[in-house]
């Protein structure tokens, strides 16, 4: 059995995956120096796909993953990982397994659904956006292939927003039991089941775009760990 993965798998501060997210929401600088928080934000899905060809399983491969809000890691249509779990929105958690058990000589795909709350929950809070950053969703994701090098999450994965969720209940009710009870409105005929299978057909999907923490005094970094997200945590600890 191969020794268990922590925090000191990464040695370096600086992360090698990007933050991305999906591309029918492009994210803008607002400005001029910082964002508030909405909170009349709409609740997002987006959905992930990235493909990769190995000629050899790794060992080990040491990986790490987390999102604003929630998602969900599907390897080679098989279910690996699900949080992060909930924190300070400055403070945000991440995910910590070996991937090498999931994987396969030859072609695998790694799926990755995406949900971001968009309003105030008890069991989450927005964090205060950047000028580009924390104002929807987002996802990283970095995994050590050994030989194979890193594969990690940037402009390479596809990605799509999932339109099978629906928001429109919050405008025809006035008091959904005073905000209290989560509701979810689910179109499933507009949702593909097989969406993280490695045989399904992603190439109408487009390209996820890569999101820079820009604020005042930043450098616009793609990697973790930025603003307004904090150093980020390992849920196991060291």
């Amino acid at each position: 059995m191969s020794a268990a993965v922590t925090a000191h798998d990464f040695p370096e501060i600086r992360w090698q995956g990007h933050w991305i997210w999906v591309p029918e929401e492009p994210i803008k600088p607002s400005g001029p120096l910082s964002a508030s928080v909405n909170p009349q934000a709409p609740e997002t899905h987006g959905l992930f796909r990235k493909t990769v060809h190995l000629d050899q399983v790794p060992d080990r491969a040491p990986a790490r993953i987390t999102a604003d809000s929630r998602y969900a890691l599907f390897v080679n249509g098989q279910g690996v990982f699900r949080g992060p779990i909930r924190s300070q929105p400055r403070r945000l958690y991440y995910d910590l397994f070996d991937l090498a058990p999931y994987l396969q000589p030859g072609e695998n795909v790694l799926a990755v659904y995406v949900k971001y709350y968009g309003t105030p929950k008890s069991y989450w809070m927005p964090a205060t956006p950047n000028l580009t950053l924390g104002k929807t969703g987002i996802l990283v994701f970095e995994a050590d292939l050994g030989a194979a090098g890193w594969l990690v999450s940037d402009a390479s994965w596809k990605a799509r927003k999932s339109d099978a969720w629906s928001d429109q209940w919050r405008n025809d009710i006035e008091d959904p039991v005073g905000g209290g009870v989560p509701i979810e409105v689910f179109d499933a005929r507009r949702f593909s089941h097989d969406w993280y299978d490695a045989g399904f057909d992603d190439s109408g999907w487009g390209a996820a775009q890569v999101v820079p923490a820009m604020h005042l005094g930043g450098f616009a970094s793609t990697q973790p760990p930025t603003d307004p997200y904090g150093p980020l945590l390992s849920r196991v600890g060291f």
